[in-house]
């Protein structure tokens, strides 16, 4: 009986002991969550819900949607009739035909690099009604290997018949992180997103360490107005989302005044 009593002791001391461990382990796993947790914020701040996340690609439907809504901002307003974007020198490239490219054919990995446009918008981006040309270049950069490409976007105006130059978003690559996952302007006001942690520089990832070269994790949406021809972040947040594999994605652009 005695025997019987000291096992049963035992039991209940293992037991106990048990439960007091994976207490702790669960507070341990809490407060690592609450200290990684407390730069981020929620989602629909700033009354705006970012593009949905779960769906690997954009569904084609809302796709061409979207581009039969864009294409009203494609046309050339008057003060842009004499600027020709696709033979422009940019501040980091010149290009000739809507193209630059230093590829070797013979040698294609011997750091090389390639720009082109992907868009030009007219969107009005500030209260003067006159609208600024968005001028969108996807460069692409090899040196061992390629970085899947980046987004570049300038943005101008026309003042008494004069370009001037507003200001330069640049992105990172699609294997270093930050890449553009969408582009949109509603109510005068810029909304990026990109896929990674990147509220200090737009074309860093504060957290890449990732399980695979074009992998990311988290989403930074940033919201940006023109005030004075000037560029002025208002906000950027931090999304956590799994991660996926972004090599190929194809950002989403919606243009809605």
């Amino acid at each position: 009986m005695k025997i019987l009593l000291l096992c049963f002791a035992l039991l209940l001391l293992t037991d106990c002991s048990g439960q007091i461990s994976s207490q702790k382990s669960k507070n341990i796993i809490m407060n690592d969550s609450a200290q990684t947790n407390s730069n981020v914020i929620v989602a629909n701040a700033n009354n705006w819900t970012p593009i949905p996340y779960e769906s690997s690609e954009i569904d084609e439907v809302k796709r061409r949607a979207s581009g039969t809504q864009n294409e009203k901002f494609r046309n050339v307003p008057d003060e842009f009739k004499n600027v020709d974007f696709e033979n422009f020198k940019y501040p980091a490239v010149r290009l000739k035909n809507g193209e630059y490219d230093d590829l070797d054919p013979d040698n294609p990995l011997s750091g090389s690099q390639s720009f082109s446009i992907s868009d030009i918008l007219y969107v009005d981006l500030d209260i003067d009604n006159k609208k600024e040309a968005i001028v969108m270049l996807h460069a692409v950069g090899c040196g061992a290997s390629c970085d899947g490409g980046r987004s570049i976007i300038y943005i101008y105006s026309s003042q008494k018949g004069k370009l001037k130059f507003i200001t330069e978003i640049e992105m990172g690559s699609r294997s270093d992180g930050c890449s553009l996952k969408s582009f949109a302007v509603t109510n005068k006001k810029i909304i990026i997103e990109q896929f990674g942690r990147c509220t200090k520089k737009s074309y860093i990832d504060e957290n890449k360490n990732h399980s695979c070269k074009f992998c990311a994790k988290d989403l930074t949406r940033s919201i940006y107005s023109i005030i004075d021809s000037k560029l002025t972040k208002e906000s950027s947040v931090v999304i956590e989302v799994p991660e996926r594999d972004v090599m190929g994605y194809d950002a989403e652009i919606n243009i809605n005044e």
